[in-house]
């Protein structure tokens, strides 16, 4: 039997989800440890962060891996209870910190930073609203002297040529 703040829906229309977990507290992720979830990152982690719930989920290594604010994940069932107690037991039921995490994660901020990486690509000696990553080489003129592009993205509106529906060496 289960405690009376625990309620199985069953399936629910996805039009439903974000009203339901907004009156919950807690997403859980009982991964199995079978090998194929050793790298998985589940969507519904960053769906629970965006809707402000704490995660309690089983350990593995992808997201062991992480520190993001709210979610704890265990290895054992004792070590669940223990710290789904703690997770109940936080002051505030809106996980602040884990909706922030999530939003580096959106699409928007995915399709911004993929848009920045290949301008500099098209441009190397372009620069992009946020700063350049330190690890990244200088491409100055005369080193890409006799180089043909990498990539090059053609216009919208263009056929693309041989030039640039492909990478090239």
């Amino acid at each position: 039997i289960l405690p009376s703040n625990v309620t199985l829906t069953g399936p629910l229309p996805y039009s439903d989800i974000p009203q339901k977990l907004h009156k919950a507290r807690i997403g859980l992720l009982p991964l199995s440890s079978a090998p194929g979830n050793e790298g998985r990152s589940p969507m519904k982690y960053y769906e629970y962060l965006a809707a402000g719930l704490c995660i309690l989920g089983r350990s593995s290594p992808a997201l062991a891996g992480r520190t993001t604010p709210g979610v704890r994940l265990y290895s054992t069932i004792d070590e669940a209870i223990h710290m789904a107690g703690d997770l109940m037991s936080l002051p505030s039921p809106s996980n602040d910190d884990g909706i922030e995490a999530a939003r580096e994660y959106g699409w928007d901020r995915r399709a911004q930073a993929l848009l920045e990486f290949a301008q500099v690509l098209i441009d190397p000696t372009s620069t992009s609203s946020s700063d350049r990553h330190p690890r990244e080489r200088d491409t100055s003129s005369s080193q890409l002297e006799g180089n043909r592009p990498m990539v090059v993205a053609p216009d919208v509106g263009r056929s693309p040529t041989p030039s640039t529906s492909r990478a090239s060496r």
